[in-house]
């Protein structure tokens, strides 16, 4: 195989394709030193949607007070989890407590595994007292089915009447219990970043609906056409056999609403969860070169090393970035 070795000079000049386009220039991430290259609308979409959560109220642009989710859509390598740490970052400069959750790839079924992570820091730092009066009555003697995401030390366990519930009602007096946990714990000013949706859940999925048709927000990433890849891993009838992990207790029928995972989520979405969708664009020649200079510290890159990057990367952020570090790591790129 021919292998192309490649040089880039740093030096003061500015190339005639970086000059085609703004987003081919870094882009500070606002409260941040954070730099992105080729994604100044999805920022913009992120500012107007936080603005939106503070104030109450309509946004200029196309988001609106009615738009309860933010959702990227790009195929893998486009930036949805780079976007999705941008708008962490947005969240925590605009005032807001961005708390991330993702689902997971584990063979082993956990209820409500991506919500763990809402509860733990909270139960090992507060007493069981004081977490039981941070609840209405009403809420407070439902409190002994967070044993079903996690154990609680000191919290009085499941009663026979929670037991004896059906899974669906045991389901939405759990997700009622996690939606005032959110908000007493993590604030009125909570936004879920969600990541790898793909691996929900239908258990997480349900407190997410709960959470979202009661006020909340959340900015996710999914692939092209809402296309959300089934777990192979839960295809069986888990409602046949017993789950018994270090997070819940061991009961069949509470997961029996959960042995069919979601293979859409948007889909389960009601009128009510307005959905402003962002479609991620692979890059322009220019704006790749502008990452490129960045990366190399050269505002003059060699326009076959581009092409080259640009053909092999597809135009997607990620793959470029991979081809970059192992044309360097192979030393096929001297910078002079």
């Amino acid at each position: 195989t021919k292998q192309l070795k490649m040089s880039i000079k740093s030096g003061n000049s500015v190339s005639s394709c970086m000059l085609e386009s703004p987003e081919s220039r870094p882009q500070v991430v606002p409260g941040t030193k954070q730099k992105i290259f080729g994604r100044g609308i999805e920022v913009s979409i992120l500012m107007s949607f936080m603005q939106g959560i503070l104030h109450k109220k309509s946004c200029h642009g196309p988001i609106t007070e009615q738009h309860k989710i933010v959702n990227f859509i790009g195929e893998a390598q486009m930036g949805k989890s780079m976007l999705l740490e941008v708008a962490e970052s947005i969240a925590t400069y605009n005032g807001l407590h961005p708390v991330r959750i993702a689902g997971s790839e584990s063979e082993e079924f956990v209820p409500y595994f991506a919500v763990v992570p809402l509860v733990t820091h909270f139960t090992e730092t507060m007493s069981v007292q004081f977490i039981e009066m941070s609840f209405v009555p009403e809420l407070r003697k439902h409190l002994p089915l967070l044993h079903y995401v996690i154990r609680v030390p000191g919290l009085p366990t499941p009663t026979e009447e929670h037991k004896n519930m059906e899974s669906a009602h045991k389901v939405s007096l759990l997700n009622q219990v996690l939606r005032a946990w959110v908000r007493r714990f993590h604030g009125d000013r909570t936004l879920l970043i969600i990541d790898d949706v793909q691996w929900l859940d239908e258990l997480t999925i349900s407190f997410i609906l709960d959470y979202l048709n009661n006020g909340g927000k959340a900015v996710i990433a999914t692939r092209p056409q809402n296309r959300i890849e089934l777990n192979q891993s839960l295809q069986h009838d888990i409602s046949e056999s017993s789950i018994s992990t270090d997070h819940g207790l061991t009961e069949p029928g509470f997961v029996e609403v959960g042995k069919k995972h979601a293979s859409d989520f948007l889909v389960l979405l009601n009128d009510e969860i307005v959905v402003y969708k962002s479609v991620l664009q692979s890059f322009s020649k220019a704006v790749l070169e502008g990452l490129l200079n960045f990366v190399f510290g050269s505002q003059n890159c060699d326009p076959t090393l581009v092409s080259t990057i640009y053909c092999k990367s597809d135009a997607r952020p990620g793959f470029a970035m991979q081809i970059t570090t192992a044309l360097k790591f192979a030393s096929l790129i001297e910078i002079k």
